[in-house]
């Protein structure tokens, strides 16, 4: 919640806000304000966790506006 007020004590030590939250120790590698640019991440992250055979997840949320990008067609598919 500090992250998304801005408040030095957040993950983005006040700078970035909503848009740049991540904390790799946690396994959260962030956000990109780039619209459906985090899609094609997520597909090489799940792929990287079926070819080490471990029991992570990935998980992203996206909505209509990235659903039309080209990387999103170009990467569900491998998922």
């Amino acid at each position: 919640m500090m992250a998304v007020l801005g408040k030095s004590t957040g993950t983005g030590k006040g700078k970035g806000g909503t848009m740049h939250i991540a904390d790799i120790n946690k396994g959260m590698l962030g956000v990109n304000e780039i619209v459906g640019s985090n899609i094609p991440v997520a597909t090489g992250v799940t792929l990287i966790t079926k070819v080490k055979a471990t029991d992570n997840v990935s998980v992203i949320f996206f909505d209509d506006g990235a659903s039309s990008q080209g990387g999103v067609h170009v990467t569900l598919p491998t998922a």
